[in-house]
């Protein structure tokens, strides 16, 4: 066998490694990429979930708050306490509504955006009305939100 036909055979040899190299990184790439989206999904659909969680954590905490004031059931517990709960129910929300921004797509952010919002007007309202003094705080943390552009 002469020198140019076992350079031939290094350079075929050579060639196939990096096809078969080239093969596989192209491989594995698809795969992480279809194993991701599902993870995103995953994600979103977690970040969703939370955030309807925790509206509805808002709104019995005010449900309970609503009947305990007007008398219709009495609660164990002391409007102060029931007032932190809240807080803490529309802390959580804000929380779960930051995850959305970051997760959401265009149209879910947008509602959510505007429930937000709606929700902290009611309770800014509802706070300055009956004298609070943590209304004027979740206002302007309302005014605040109003103030970003939706994404």
């Amino acid at each position: 066998m002469g020198t140019s036909e076992q350079l031939v055979t290094v350079a075929a040899v050579l060639l196939g490694a990096l096809t078969t190299h080239l093969t596989n990184y192209v491989m594995e790439r698809s795969r992480y990429l279809r194993e991701l989206v599902p993870r995103w999904d995953n994600r979103k659909f977690d970040a969703y979930a939370a955030y309807i969680d925790a509206m509805r954590t808002c709104i019995f905490v005010a449900v309970q708050l609503y009947e305990h004031k007007e008398g219709i059931l009495e609660s164990g517990r002391t409007e102060s306490e029931m007032l932190a709960e809240q807080s803490e129910a529309g802390r959580l929300r804000g929380r779960a509504f930051e995850q959305i921004m970051l997760l959401g797509g265009d149209d879910v952010v947008e509602t959510a955006y505007e429930l937000n919002i709606g929700s902290c007007r009611r309770l800014a309202g509802e706070r300055e009305d009956n004298g609070h003094l943590g209304g004027l705080a979740r206002t302007q943390s309302c005014r605040r939100q109003e103030d970003q552009p939706v994404p």
